[in-house]
């Protein structure tokens, strides 16, 4: 979708409604027949939403509802919905799962691509499992969480609970070492901008351990993560490793100490997109292959990705 163009534009896009004009040879786009066409899809899925509105004023949930009404106004038969509810909080969730609902009793065809398996079941008719791009099943009746985990993972539930619990036995050894402390304070304790985390923030991670930090969208996890590091200058953030304390106000410092990070948009924050491969992974590391005068070295800048 152009967040800059109107919710009518957008479905309309490339297959506009003409009219023309005695006095202008060129045919012009009806907006008005575009509208009037529009009007009882809104009523039936988001009957808050102007078609006059721009796409860019509306919420993520309405976003994938307009991409709906877009395939259904030109006579799609079958959609297919790739992670429809990714990165939607879970009202914005419920409400485009009622719509896929509705859409399957009249009649639409539905592929519906998920990892949430919760989802999967109370949705799917019929399901297909893939691992490393091979189909290792298919469930020709109502799914459950159960027989979906199995299949992905090549295991059985009691299988994967017993192997989780070695993993827990042998992170709480590795929890007798030091591990890394972080202590993330927001703005408003500082008495600068307001912030959805209240308080101060502490989280311990341990050699060979996941350390999950969860929540909803707008729930302030973002932040945390973004801060941890460095990347919001006016959060106070600061790490202990080894009984050494440090403060991480900028990615370098973060860097410094041995501090990586996987934004969630990896596309505009992680990647530059005109640079290739090999200069998007040495790019965060340049000290290590740059010689006298600060020239890079292309070879060792070669050799170390080939280590990689």
């Amino acid at each position: 979708l152009a967040s800059d163009l109107t919710i009518s534009d957008n479905i309309f896009l490339g297959c506009e409604e003409k009219k023309t004009n005695r006095f202008i040879r060129l045919a012009q786009v009806d907006y008005q027949k575009q509208i009037e066409r529009i009007k009882p899809f809104l009523k039936r899925y988001a009957p808050h939403l102007d078609p006059n509105s721009k796409v860019s004023t509306v919420k993520p949930s309405e976003l994938r509802i307009i991409s709906i009404i877009k395939a259904l106004i030109h006579s799609a038969q079958v959609l297919i919905m790739d992670e429809p509810t990714a990165a939607l909080p879970a009202s914005e969730r419920v409400k485009l799962l009622e719509t896929t609902k509705e859409l399957r009793k009249q009649g639409i065809s539905i592929l519906y691509v998920s990892h949430y398996l919760e989802e999967i079941e109370e949705l799917a008719d019929e399901v297909v499992v893939l691992r490393d791009g091979k189909c290792v099943g298919h469930i020709k009746s109502k799914p459950t969480v159960d027989q979906m985990i199995s299949l992905m993972v090549g295991r059985s539930i009691k299988n994967i609970s017993d192997m989780y619990q070695l993993r827990r036995q042998k992170s709480q050894q590795n929890r007798k070492s030091d591990g890394w402390k972080f202590q993330i304070t927001p703005p408003g304790l500082l008495k600068q901008n307001p912030s959805e985390i209240e308080k101060t923030v502490n989280y311990e991670c341990f050699s060979g351990e996941i350390a999950l930090i969860t929540g909803l969208v707008g729930s302030g996890i973002q932040e945390i993560a973004d801060a941890s590091f460095g990347m919001l200058s006016n959060w106070n953030s600061k790490v202990t490793y080894h009984n050494n304390h440090y403060k991480v106000n900028n990615p370098n410092s973060a860097i410094s100490i041995g501090i990586g990070y996987l934004p969630d948009d990896r596309s505009r924050m992680g990647l530059i997109p005109d640079f290739s491969i090999c200069q998007n992974i040495s790019i965060a590391s340049l000290k290590k292959i740059t010689g006298i005068g600060q020239n890079l070295q292309k070879r060792s800048e070669r050799d170390q990705i080939k280590k990689l």
